[in-house]
């Protein structure tokens, strides 16, 4: 939160420093010997055979012209991304590309080794890459991306901040940028400040629907939802503690009225998923599941109220079934009391719409996957379950051979 402070600070000036000081204070020559451009790798993906959304998007920098060093000197360079309505950078996912161990922001090192003066690319030559997911952006939408390169004398760095510079600008030698339009379908991470306290009543109201599957409130789901609120709101900042507390407290009271009446919260579900970023709704999942487990018993509404929530969502079915499966080993997969015995269908999160074939092979893998966990297990409670898991595998490899 700290960091979001200081940009919505910064950055407020940073337009005018951009425009007026960091460009204009190199000579016309200095400013035009490189030239930077952006293009999608058309050969995407190291893997041919994995599935298109595990692949990652790459996108290459690439220079043409003139090296920006009028004399001999180890060059380097530094890339920083930056969202052109706003001026805030984007920031990074992987550490590799964090400023500094205090900045997320997405930074992109360049050492050019030693260059002598006058080195011609007369063609596009690319100078580093950008990972689509490694970066952060700032809001939802077609957004204008501003890709900025700075270069310098590796012996005489510039110090940013947050993508600022905030000292040595005189050892800037040549900036070059270029802009590049992108669609991003997640919400941004000032979308995520902005809907945080929203996104977190809905999680109350479809947490509530995931502990009254069965018509009724258990006690120990209650408790865990009311765990999560008491979580939240004393890791919130004092001065929203308060209306934090009142607007959790009222969607667990309103929610558990409108259930209790039989209505539909799909409207809700559709509202968190257009204003939660991804990570937001795998931590929904989570506290679905904690609910879920509550009373060391899974049954069948429950299960399928879990996937789907997944579908309507969004989120990759095969990454919430390695959740749930964490979960289902320490729990009691029998029947629960006034509830329905989990279908093994359910159980093992195998989809409805497989055919003989698919389902065979589902099995087949899941097979494999609890009977090596069963061997890792002491024993008791967990490797009780995993046995289930396999008896359930066998009672369903029955099934479909005999299709």
């Amino acid at each position: 939160m700290e960091l979001i402070f200081f940009l919505l600070v910064a950055y407020g000036l940073y337009s005018i420093f951009i425009s007026s000081d960091s460009q204009s204070s190199l000579p016309r020559s200095a400013r035009d010997t490189l030239y930077i451009s952006v293009e999608k790798d058309v050969d995407l993906g190291w893997d041919k055979n994995k599935p298109k959304n595990e692949d990652f998007t790459l996108y290459k920098v690439k220079g043409e012209g003139v090296l920006p060093n009028q004399h001999g000197m180890e060059l380097s360079a530094a890339l920083y991304i930056y969202d052109d309505e706003s001026n805030l950078p984007l920031l990074s996912n992987f550490t590799q590309t964090d400023e500094s161990p205090n900045s997320r922001v997405f930074r992109r090192d360049i050492n050019l080794g030693y260059q002598a003066p006058g080195l011609y690319f007369p063609e596009k030559v690319e100078l580093t890459n950008v990972i689509l997911e490694g970066i952060h952006h700032p809001h939802k939408g077609k957004r204008t991306l501003d890709f900025a390169m700075y270069f310098f004398d590796s012996k005489r760095p510039i110090n940013f901040r947050n993508g600022i510079i905030v000292a040595k600008k005189e050892n800037l030698i040549h900036y070059s940028s270029v802009k590049k339009v992108f669609d991003f379908d997640e919400p941004g991470y000032m979308d995520e400040i902005k809907n945080n306290d929203a996104s977190k009543s809905l999680m109350v109201e479809i947490a509530m629907q995931m502990a009254m599957s069965d018509g009724s409130l258990d006690k120990s789901e209650g408790d865990v939802i009311k765990r999560w609120i008491k979580k939240e709101v004393e890791s919130a900042s004092d001065s929203k503690k308060d209306e934090l507390k009142e607007n959790l407290n009222s969607s667990l009271e309103s929610s558990y009225k409108k259930l209790s009446s039989g209505e539909s919260i799909d409207s809700t579900i559709t509202k968190f998923s257009e204003i939660a970023s991804q990570n937001i709704k795998y931590q929904l999942i989570e506290f679905c599941l904690d609910v879920l487990s509550a009373d060391g018993v899974a049954d069948e509404a429950e299960l399928k109220n879990l996937e789907e929530l997944t579908k309507k969502i969004g989120l990759s079915f095969n990454e919430v079934q390695k959740m749930k499966d964490k979960v289902l080993v320490k729990i009691d997969t029998k029947i629960a009391e006034g509830g329905e015995s989990a279908s093994d269908e359910s159980l093992l999160g195998m989809k409805s719409d497989l055919s003989n074939e698919e389902a065979l092979i589902f099995i087949k893998k899941e097979y494999r996957k609890w009977n090596g966990r069963l061997n890792t297990l002491n024993a008791g409670n967990e490797r009780d379950n995993a046995q289930r898991m396999l008896d359930a595998l066998a009672r369903l490899r029955k099934k479909y051979e005999g299709k």
